[in-house]
C-alpha cells in the first residue's frame, strides 16, 4: 500500500497550487485509493482513521476544499501532467468510454498515457437518457 505520508510528499515537492491546497489534494488521492466510494464523508471517515483526529473535522477539510472556488483545476492538472510526462519519449492519447455498474450513467474521458500511466484530461457523463 502507498502511504498517505508518500503520496503527501510528492504533491508537496510539486505543483503551484499553494502548499495546503496541495496536502489536502495529496491526502483526498490517498483516501480515494482506498476507499472506491466518493462521498464526501465516506473519504474524510476514511481520512480521519488515517490521521488520527476526528471524522467531522475531516469531513469539513474534504467539504471545503471540493467547493473551492479559488483552486484551479487548471493548474493542478497541468502540473500533474508535467510531472508525468518528465522524460517520456513518447505519451498518448487514449479514450474510454465507461458504463459504471448502476448502469444510469455512462462516462467518456480523454486521457493523456505516458509511462504506463493514465489521467484524464476531459470528460463527459451522460445518462442512459441522453442528457448530461
Amino acid at each position: 500500500m502507498v502511504s498517505l505520508e508518500s503520496i503527501t510528499q510528492f504533491f508537496v515537492n510539486n505543483g503551484t497550487l499553494r502548499l495546503s491546497q496541495r496536502k489536502t489534494l495529496a491526502a483526498l488521492v490517498w483516501a480515494l485509493l482506498y476507499e472506491p466510494l466518493l462521498g464526501i464523508a465516506k473519504m474524510g471517515r476514511h481520512l480521519a482513521m488515517a490521521k488520527q483526529t476526528t471524522a467531522k473535522h475531516c469531513i469539513k477539510r474534504v467539504d471545503r476544499f471540493l467547493g473551492n472556488l479559488r483552486i484551479n483545476i487548471e493548474v493542478a492538472q497541468g502540473d500533474l501532467i508535467r510531472t508525468m510526462i518528465g522524460t517520456a519519449s513518447r505519451i498518448f492519447l487514449t479514450f474510454d468510454w465507461t458504463e459504471p455498474n448502476d448502469r444510469i450513467y455512462q462516462i467518456l474521458t480523454v486521457n493523456l498515457r505516458a509511462h504506463g500511466r493514465a489521467i484524464p484530461l476531459a470528460w463527459s457523463t451522460i445518462s442512459e437518457n441522453g442528457s448530461r
